[in-house]
């Protein structure tokens, strides 16, 4: 079920673990490099921190399960705060003096700066929230509970119920930011993600989480289940009707 921009939101991931995990590189031994140094320590662990909470899906496909069922805010003024912390952190980082980095920190520096850039492209510059329903597959992916075994299948099944209860929201948010006239292929594209989910939600995930005996689960999860399934296919049928 991957859809659109998974490929994209998979090298944000991954880069953002890199430049963490480069953190234990050795240190320039100047008291003012050191303190440079410790000072974009601080700066990436802030970085990361920051992008999970405006990107929860990609922390929950990073391990960081206490974002479970979280999704992004497409809200007009939701996608504005990413915009905005972007370019804040583009600067805060472009202010670190190459100079004063040793060489895998710069290479961390390069790689951010880069990254930002090209999300700022897709958002501001390509507008792609408001073109491609594409830009929303990867939030929208719910394999990490179904089909990962990070934990009990009665804790995936509450991270999956807070999923699915956000979903309805997120349809109209999504309504609200297409902007006619799509390509037809986009069209088509979208119907693919949003009426293949709705197939999913409805056909997959009961059996999927039969094995649960907790019947206060079961009620919730089929409550929130029926209104994502409505969701979806509301908008399924929303972009056929500009189909023809």
């Amino acid at each position: 079920m991957k859809q659109g921009r998974c490929r994209t939101a998979t090298w944000i991931v991954v880069t953002l673990l890199l430049v963490s995990a480069a953190l234990v590189a050795c240190r320039p031994i100047g008291p003012t490099a050191r303190t440079t140094a410790l000072s974009w320590d601080a700066h990436v662990e802030a970085f990361v921190e920051s992008h999970f909470k405006l990107h929860p899906d990609h922390a929950v496909w990073a391990g960081r399960h206490e974002f479970d069922g979280m999704l992004p805010d497409w809200s007009e003024a939701g996608l504005r705060r990413i915009a905005d912390h972007l370019h804040a952190e583009r600067q805060r980082t472009a202010a670190f003096p190459p100079d004063a980095l040793d060489a895998s920190q710069r290479f961390e520096r390069e790689v951010l700066l880069s990254r930002i850039d090209d999300q700022l492209f897709w958002l501001q510059t390509m507008e792609w929230h408001a073109r491609s329903p594409s830009f929303y597959g990867w939030a929208l992916e719910p394999e990490v509970y179904v089909s990962r075994p990070y934990a009990p299948l009665e804790q995936r099944v509450r991270a999956y119920i807070r999923y699915a209860r956000g979903i309805p929201l997120a349809a109209s948010q999504i309504r609200a930011n297409l902007r006619w006239p799509l390509p037809r292929t986009y069209v088509q594209r979208g119907r693919i993600l949003f009426g293949g989910l709705a197939t999913f939600y409805e056909q997959d995930v009961p059996g999927i989480f039969a094995a649960v005996k907790d019947d206060t689960l079961q009620a919730g999860l089929r409550a929130v289940n029926a209104d994502a399934i409505a969701a979806m296919k509301e908008l399924d049928g929303w972009l056929a009707s500009h189909e023809a």
